[in-house]
């Protein structure tokens, strides 16, 4: 069985080009998404919030994923490998299939969400520019929605085929420019807010709060919500990883992109936010609705584009080149980069061409973040082996080897301890969301998971 390709062999030295700067802004990119822009801006406009627990609370959420992802990304740069090798060596040759896969699936249905959401936000701003396009419906789309799919989705094939130091490329290009135009907008604002936006700053500042527990609750759910927002992005980290330089490297690019643009890119979203309510005296999360209520045609045009260039960035980042790894990862001898990418591209653009026919009426989005809290353990596992198990020793030429003798042979390929392990605490982690206020635990439940199978793994494996 053939277990390599050129998506799964290690990066060799000179091939490790990865610096800071592109680190940092690889989680520009992350965190200047559509989605991420709405969920900070919802979270500033919760009722009886205060502006400094919500920063203070992703502060501490960036803390914690900068810790969380130099521990995953340590041995995918020490080896050079991407995550379905790095998991071989807990869950078997074979069994790695299964954290892969359920992680491929997660970022293809959030490669074609994010998709759609790109497209319709630049439909809607197209609109302004084509109004005579309108008609022709089917699937719950116009003429204007399906061309916008349409280029959305070849752009993004044309960018992710040229290969990763293309990908390296316009992640360093992209991150300025959305950046630039979300500066841009804020400016326009706070001019046409004629005075108010300092008197609507000082009020999210200085909203009460009920009670100590109140504060603390609403800083839980904050950092809950943020460190859920980045947990599918944290389990990708070493397929990016493994082309840094060197542990430094990766370390520094963490905590300066983490806490620079999780905080920055915040700040950022409030200002935006209480400058747009300041204006239009309505709360607005979306900036697309922003732009579309400035009525400023050159700026709907630019902002399309940049609005394209953020969702872009998050693909890739979080849902692109995960998958299309653990598609490899499958079959190795038949699926190198370009099948496993064509097949990844034809999943996502029927996810987004479903989208508002049918995924939103059916909600799925609530399964398919269900499923991705089932990442959890498989974190914990792949860490508790690598530290607790291997000591940070690893046989790099047995993750590649499949006869029965290897190292990571198991049995017939799989290590039942880590599959029944994460069995085990995917069936609490469910029966906890049953019973515990999901709005508080969301995000912690990902830190409880991955804690609880680090330990049960690593009681179980070293009796072995």
């Amino acid at each position: 069985m053939q277990l390599k390709n050129e998506n799964l062999a290690v990066v060799k030295p000179e091939a490790k080009r990865w610096g800071t700067l592109t680190i940092f802004n690889l989680w520009a990119n992350a965190a200047q998404s559509l989605a991420g822009y709405t969920l900070a801006a919802t979270l500033f406009l919760g009722p009886n919030t205060n502006a400094w627990l919500v920063l203070a609370g992703i502060a501490i959420a960036a803390i914690l994923i900068i810790i969380l992802l130099n521990l995953i990304g340590e041995p995918s740069v020490k080896y050079g490998i991407p995550f379905p090798v790095l998991a071989r060596a807990s869950m078997g040759i074979r069994g790695a299939n299964v954290p892969a896969l359920l992680r491929g699936s997660v970022a293809i249905f959030w490669y074609g969400a994010q998709t759609w959401f790109a497209a319709h936000a630049m439909s809607l701003l197209l609109r302004e520019w084509w109004p005579q396009a309108v008609g022709g419906q089917w699937l719950a789309m116009d003429r204007i929605d399906w061309a916008s799919i349409v280029l959305v989705s070849l752009f993004q094939a044309l960018l992710f085929f040229k290969g990763i130091n293309t990908i390296r490329w316009f992640i360093n290009l992209a991150a300025p420019c959305v950046y630039g135009v979300m500066l841009a907008l804020l400016w326009m604002l706070v001019v046409r807010s004629d005075g108010q936006f300092v008197f609507a700053v000082a009020t999210f500042f200085d909203r009460s709060i009920a009670s100590w527990g109140d504060g603390l609750v609403q800083l839980i759910k904050v950092t809950g919500t943020m460190l859920a927002l980045y947990a599918p992005i944290i389990l990708s980290y070493g397929d990016f990883a493994r082309f840094c330089k060197n542990e430094s490297v990766m370390r520094r690019g963490n905590w300066l992109g983490i806490t620079i643009n999780m905080t920055g890119f915040a700040i950022i979203v409030l200002f935006t936010t209480i400058a747009a309510q300041s204006v239009f005296h309505q709360n607005l999360a979306n900036p697309t609705d922003i732009v579309q209520k400035l009525g400023n045609l050159e700026l709907s045009l630019i902002a399309a584009v940049v609005f394209f260039t953020a969702t872009a960035g998050i693909n890739v980042v979080a849902n692109f080149v995960a998958p299309v790894n653990d598609i490899s990862n499958l079959l190795p001898k038949y699926l190198g980069f370009r099948r496993a990418a064509l097949i990844t591209l034809f999943l996502a653009f029927l996810i987004s061409a479903l989208w508002p026919a049918v995924i939103k009426q059916i909600g799925l989005v609530a399964f398919v973040n269900w499923m991705g809290v089932f990442l959890a353990p498989a974190y914990g596992v792949i860490l508790s082996h690598y530290y607790l198990i291997e000591k940070r020793q690893m046989e790099v030429e047995q993750l590649y080897y499949s006869d029965s003798d290897g190292r990571y042979y198991y049995f017939c390929g799989w290590n039942p301890r880590a599959l029944l392990t994460l069995l085990a605490t995917c069936i609490v982690i469910t029966m906890l969301a049953f019973f515990l206020p999901r709005g508080l635990m969301a995000g912690v439940d990902w830190l409880l998971a991955a804690a609880a199978a680090c330990v049960v793994y690593w009681s179980v494996a070293k009796r072995s």
